[in-house]
């Protein structure tokens, strides 16, 4: 059984915003006169806004991936009990035992649900044992998961 998916759109949508989140980051710290680093301003918030692209769209290419591999080699039946698991079983399922990679899936998971599906933040209730998610610095460890993943798993 050969599926069809969007995976290369989904995986190309991703790298091109994590992309842009590098350039936008390079260029907000230009070097200013006598040696000193200047930090721009991003007020449209455009490096912000092509990590959440860049988080979303690796999680649908991971979670694409997964699927069209796990029915192709599992079958529809046995896919259809791993369906609403989480990544990190799904690449067991797999026969992926890297437990770094399992590791990274599950700080990916939970860093892009944690920006997905944001709550919203009390300041004046916030203690320090809150740790908060920044979505551009999960851009690029997504990125290299998700190539790593498609590797392990055979995919280009």
């Amino acid at each position: 059984m050969r599926l069809v998916a969007n995976l290369r759109v989904f995986r190309a949508i991703a790298e091109d915003a994590a992309a842009e989140v590098k350039r936008l980051q390079d260029g907000e710290r230009a070097a200013g006169s006598g040696g000193i680093t200047v930090v721009q301003r991003d007020p449209q918030q455009r490096s912000f806004k092509h990590s959440l692209i860049a988080l979303a769209f690796a999680g649908s290419y991971l979670e694409a991936l997964l699927r069209v591999v796990a029915t192709e080699r599992l079958g529809r039946e046995c896919y259809a009990k791993l369906d609403r698991q989480k990544w990190e079983n799904k690449l067991k399922a797999l026969g992926v035992k890297d437990e770094g990679v399992i590791a990274r899936c599950e700080r990916f998971r939970k860093a892009r649900n944690e920006v997905m599906h944001e709550e919203p933040l009390d300041l004046e209730a916030q203690t320090s044992r809150v740790p908060l998610v920044v979505a551009q610095a999960e851009c690029e460890p997504a990125i290299e998961l998700v190539r790593e993943i498609a590797r392990l798993l055979g995919e280009p």
